[in-house]
């Protein structure tokens, strides 16, 4: 039991929820009766109450008391969702049955229920099964059989560690090395060596460019802000989509870039990650928005945020290929899209 109250703790306060200290949960163990969170999304507070019903026999009066104690905090007619959370054995699933679910209350309560014994999930009759990713927190605890593989979740898996990213980082540093070695990675002769973009050379029929400027960087500048970039979003996106849909996400998005490049900013040598690095952004605008969840503290205003920012210096200072930019970002925001409707199908299809 304290594993899963300090597991599905630690993946809440991922996704945005703050703990809220009562008498009992100052601290998580053997002793612990409850564990409360809140998050405001928009107009609507949500509060999460965990209750231990192996320490807790009137596990339904505690929620009620819990409920009625956080909704005071608040200001007066602001409209609550409590998620109440009843984790413990069998007898946990009487929780869910002990009132009726009222959409249309000033303190919509919903009723769930974790057998952590057996493995199971109970939901009290019509009300919601999925709130905020919170519902996948639950059901991965121990790998029950309920839920489907670790990269399909709002919260990152512990097992994903982004080797794909740091990867991509090493291979950027190699190339650039090989490059300054072999004349120089300014030198416009070594960049159309080493497969920078260039319209009169892809017309020749060497559509790899499209790819291959991907890893190619005019400048240590250069080199070193993409790379840093990469790092901060490419971690974060590559626990939250899985290794498979994380590198399919970048290099879509850096051929979309590489293919505006080409469309709009004519005959000019161009090369860089910075199409894909923007695809990425684009993307986790999608995911966080559609699927209500934080990239580790990072929200769909942040990723809005650094995207203007981005897109912004493009137009200020000269020497940015901003149509590969603005081309890598529409193609990450559509493959944002393409993985949050497929990890809701198969949350649907569960």
């Amino acid at each position: 039991m304290i594993n899963f109250l300090s597991s599905t703790s630690k993946n809440l306060i991922k996704i945005g929820y703050a703990p809220i200290r009562t008498s009992n949960n100052n601290l998580i163990d053997e002793n612990t009766e409850e564990l409360c969170f809140y998050k405001q999304k928009g107009a609507v507070i949500n509060i999460v109450i965990i209750i231990n019903t192996y320490r807790v026999i009137n596990f339904a009066e505690k929620y009620n008391a819990l409920t009625r104690l956080i909704s005071s905090k608040f200001v007066k007619g602001s409209k609550i969702l409590s998620l109440g959370i009843a984790a413990g054995d069998e007898n946990a699933a009487a929780f869910t049955s002990i009132e009726p679910f009222t959409p249309d209350a000033d303190i919509m309560k919903i009723h769930w229920a974790v057998d952590i014994k057996n493995k199971n999930m109970i939901f009290q009759k019509e009300a919601p099964t999925e709130l905020d990713g919170i519902e996948k927190i639950l059901r991965s605890y121990d790998n029950p059989s309920s839920v489907g593989s670790s990269n399909d979740q709002n919260i990152p898996p512990v097992s994903i560690q982004p080797i794909i990213s740091y990867g991509l980082i090493i291979i950027n540093f190699i190339i650039f090395i090989i490059m300054t070695l072999d004349g120089g990675s300014t030198n416009t002769a070594t960049l159309i060596k080493y497969g920078a973009l260039s319209g009169s050379e892809v017309l020749k029929g060497e559509w790899y460019r499209l790819f291959s400027c991907m890893f190619i960087h005019i400048g240590i500048i250069h080199l070193l802000s993409n790379m840093l970039w990469l790092y901060i979003l490419g971690r974060k996106c590559e626990k939250y989509y899985g290794h498979i849909k994380f590198i399919m996400a970048y290099i879509i998005s850096g051929v979309c870039g590489s293919l505006a490049s080409l469309l709009f900013s004519g005959e000019v040598v161009s090369a860089g990650a910075s199409g894909a690095i923007m695809g990425l952004t684009g993307s986790a605008i999608v995911y966080t928005a559609m699927n209500n969840t934080l990239m580790e503290g990072l929200d769909f205003y942040t990723f809005v945020l650094i995207s203007v920012i981005n897109i912004g210096f493009g137009f200020v200072y000269a020497g940015i290929d901003n149509f590969g930019h603005i081309g890598g970002f529409i193609g990450g925001i559509i493959i944002g899209l393409i993985i949050s409707l497929q990890n809701k199908r198969k949350v649907l299809k569960k």
